[in-house]
């Protein structure tokens, strides 16, 4: 027997009488393994580009109103959105009409919203509170059934609480008890801002009606217009110290002199904390798997610890339109993310509007802006928005859409659609952005990934290729596939590729000089497109694109290469038929060099020379990912191991096979029939019974048995729910490790 296996049943026998894994930080099932990406659909991690969603063109803030809903106009915008534009998130809006509606137990409007966007394989953030109540117990009601109506529905992706919480929603809520924005303690700390006698002329005053809602006692408005004053002369203080020493708003509450505001701000974080979690406990009864965040705009609140306890964060911002000020905000978002480190972040608000700007500017400011998100390993970002609005008041922002009024697209889509097409395939990680400002465009930028070349701007020159054009535009240069260099062109430009030097050792040495229309084009390299089989051997290993997921040659490579024998071990251990096909890359795990296949993950140990059955069941029970199992795929938490303490191994484990007495004897049966099932499932942990399902819970693996016919199964069958497909689903590993490797050049 090959050493990679001489230990397997030992370390199964070892694994199982443990019945614990070591683990790193617990995350969430809506978010990868590392905290950087969210999960989409069967734990696909989701390089977001989105786009905000107010309704069709003509009835912008309206789309929910009785005499205003249109199914036809936004399925028409759905398909645009996804198929032209290659948007995969649409952010959308809970306001006043569709409140109502839910309150009154009418669910039609949103439920047909919902299918639509599962129909076009779109997900949706819902802004949940985009209307006036500021009843916080009914504010979370509402967004609590909303997450119980939809829970387990693919077409939510997250939950944002609110559209840009600002100081006043924080102060003016109604809580069930009085938060610090509300009470005396800044004014004593600070002194009064207006004095008592001054509250009275101040409301009659024009910004003192503007400022002081009507419905506040002068008690409440005198403790409001204090606090509020204390905030705005903060950020006046700030700005003033910006403006001498650089940096940000956050840079100043950091140094010295801003360390006198520290009550302020430790009060805005209490008052947010407690605004945060009644909305956050309402959505988590409901459905505990779903992503939450709350969208700010206010960089002060983003930061504030309050926001760790969100799935992940989001933030808006508008660059202007030069690469200096994309740079410095792509720095402010960094700080903010490093403030909630191991959470996805998403710039979920940016955009160009084409009133003052020109369109072919604009798409390529907001194209370096999404690469600039991808360089930093952020979760993606959505457009601000999809639609134009007919022109009236503030035309500016009338034309912030990447479709016209009347549904022209605009260079953002083609821009956009070729990005996501390379996203969609791509195995290579996020690869380097550089941002220029640009005389004549305004911003200039080339990305570099191992198998990308991205440039933006007039006339740009990255060695490898370069490209002149008569005005702002964009080229992509991308190789994903072997023998094909795919060309995407925005607008007619010159260009020269040298494909040596963009491909490496792999290309001729030959320069192409290229006249490129708009659209879609592809350089053949040597013998051209490649054609391979499923799988196939590769040095000191093999290649499988059986579970790539998206139909490319994209899949991934199991390989003795450094000294790590994973080809070995899964041939040994039965290959395909037994322990599935590779659904990750090999990546370190607590330590250790891991790779998931279907049905079992192996981890190296390098002490021993052979393989563990990693007890995947047992790391998403330590990861918090029990409520997960349980509402998508029917699975009990374990039961309490305390009994286990003590006894010797054949004690463990005849009283967990004891557990296969209560199941139907078709279960047990199918359990114990394969005869290495302690390796493949280790022990069992649980049962549980329901209408449809007999389910045990065991280390590896869930089987169950059906008492009622469904799709996959029929009645009185069993079915194996594999713990390397399920661990990936549930976001247990790194996002780069399940995302599939390019194809072998």
């Amino acid at each position: 027997m090959h050493p990679a296996v001489n230990w397997r049943v030992r370390n199964a026998l070892m694994a199982a009488l443990l019945l614990t894994a070591t683990v790193s930080q617990p995350a969430s099932a809506a978010t990868s393994g590392d905290g950087q990406r969210l999960l989409g659909p069967n734990g696909t991690p989701l390089f977001i580009t989105g786009m905000n969603y107010e309704g069709p063109a003509d009835r912008a803030w309206q789309m929910w109103d009785n005499d205003k809903f249109d199914p036809n106009l936004i399925d028409a915008d759905f398909r645009k959105a996804s198929e032209t534009a290659g948007v995969n998130v649409l952010r959308i809006f809970v306001q006043a009409s569709l409140a109502a509606d839910i309150a009154a137990g009418k669910w039609d409007k949103l439920d047909k919203v919902v299918d639509l966007a599962e129909a076009h394989h779109l997900q949706l953030i819902v802004s949940l509170h985009d209307y006036g109540e500021r009843d916080l117990s009914k504010v979370s009601a509402i967004g609590g059934q909303i997450a119980q109506r939809y829970r387990n529905r693919s077409g939510i992706l997250a939950f944002d609480l609110k559209n840009e919480p600002r100081f006043g929603d924080l102060a003016l809520t109604k809580y069930a008890a009085a938060v610090p924005l509300q009470q005396h303690g800044l004014i004593d700390a600070f002194g009064e801002q207006l004095p008592r006698d001054q509250l009275a002329d101040y409301r009659a005053s024009e910004d003192g009606v503007k400022s002081v809602p009507s419905t506040l006692s002068d008690d409440d408005a005198y403790i409001y217009v204090n606090n509020l004053r204390l905030y705005r002369a903060m950020l006046a203080d700030g700005a003033a110290w910006v403006n001498g020493h650089g940096g940000t708003t956050l840079d100043f509450l950091d140094a010295a002199a801003g360390q006198k505001w520290a009550p302020l701000v430790a009060a805005l974080n209490q008052s947010l904390q407690a605004w945060i979690q009644p909305q956050l406990a309402a959505i988590k009864a409901a459905d505990p798997t779903r992503a939450v965040t709350v969208d700010h705009v206010d960089v002060v609140l983003a930061r504030q610890p309050a926001n760790d306890v969100l799935d992940f964060e989001s933030l808006h911002r508008y660059p202007s339109a030069s690469g200096s000020s994309i740079r410095a905000n792509l720095s402010l978002l960094t700080s903010v993310e490093r403030a909630h480190a191991g959470k996805p972040f998403v710039l979920s608000e940016f955009g160009y509007a084409t009133d003052s700007l020109d369109a072919d500017k604009a798409s390529l400011d907001e194209t370096a802006i999404e690469l600039g998100l991808l360089a930093q390993h952020a979760a993606g970002g959505a457009k601000w928005m999809l639609n134009d609005m007919p022109p009236g008041f503030n035309q500016r922002e009338r034309t912030l859409g990447a479709f016209q009024v009347d549904g022209t697209p605009k260079p953002i889509v083609g821009a956009l659609a070729a990005l996501r097409k390379y996203l969609d395939t791509t195995g290579s990680q996020p690869g380097t952005v550089k941002l220029d400002d640009d005389p004549e465009t305004g911003a200039r930028y080339v990305y570099r990934a191992d198998d990308a070349l991205l440039l933006g701007g007039k006339n740009v020159d990255a060695g490898a290729a370069s490209f002149q054009a008569g005005a702002a535009a964009q080229l992509f240069l991308t190789w994903t596939r072997p023998g094909v260099v795919d060309v995407w062109a925005s607008a007619p430009l010159s260009a020269t590729v040298d494909l040596n030097q963009l491909l490496g050792g792999s290309a001729p040495h030959e320069v192409r000089k290229l006249s490129l229309a708009a659209g879609s084009s592809s350089i053949q390299v040597a013998n051209g497109t490649v054609t391979r089989a499923a799988d196939y051997d590769v040095p000191s290993g093999h290649f499988f694109t059986q579970t790539n997921g998206n139909g490319s040659m994209s899949g991934f490579s199991v390989t003795d290469q450094d000294g790590v024998p994973l080809w070995t071990g899964f041939r040994s251990l039965g290959g395909a038929d037994v322990l599935g096909y590779p659904v990750s890359r090999r990546f370190s795990m607590d330590g250790f060099v891991v790779q998931a296949f279907q049905k079992s993950v192996l981890q190296w140990r390098p002490d021993q020379k052979s393989f563990a059955f990693l007890n995947t069941f047992d790391v998403m029970h330590d990861r918090g990912l029990d409520n997960w199992l349980a509402v998508y795929r029917q699975t009990p938490p374990p039961l309490d191991t305390a009994a286990d303490k003590g006894l010797p191994f054949p004690g463990v484990m005849a009283r967990h096979v004891a557990l296969l007495d209560a199941v139907p004897p078709a279960l047990k049966s199918a359990f114990l029939a394969d005869p290495d099932w302690l390796d493949h499932y280790g022990l069992p942990v649980a049962t549980q019974e329901d209408q449809t399902s007999v389910v045990v819970r065991a280390q590896r693996a869930a089987l169950q048995y059906w008492k009622v016919g469904v799709p996959w199964a029929a009645q009185g069958t069993v079915t194996v729910a594999n713990g390397g497909d399920l661990a990936k689903e549930a976001g247990v590993f790194p996002w780069p490790a399940v995302t599939p490797e390019n194809a072998p050049r």
